[in-house]
């Protein structure tokens, strides 16, 4: 039986790790984030509008629901009286 040694790659030097960026002032780094907020606000408030009225279609079927077998049950137990 023979067996072989794996023959591994040479391994280079690991690449040389890039300097910090050099750090922006509070008040500049707060007039980004306030523009950031302001600018993704009305999207935000757009994908909460829709979500909200998909949630609440989706329940008015089963509310609908509700109110319907309730007036069946309704129905039924009046036409166990006669």
């Amino acid at each position: 039986m023979i067996t072989d040694t794996a023959v591994l790659p040479t391994m280079f030097p690991a690449a040389p790790i890039p300097p910090l960026p050099r750090p922006t002032s509070r008040l500049r780094q707060l007039g980004v984030d306030n523009g950031y907020a302001l600018v993704s606000f009305p999207v935000v408030v757009g994908f909460v509008v829709v979500t909200g009225l998909s949630v609440g279609v989706g329940l008015l079927v089963i509310w609908v629901g509700v109110a319907v077998l309730a007036a069946t049950l309704l129905a039924a137990r009046g036409l166990a009286t006669v």
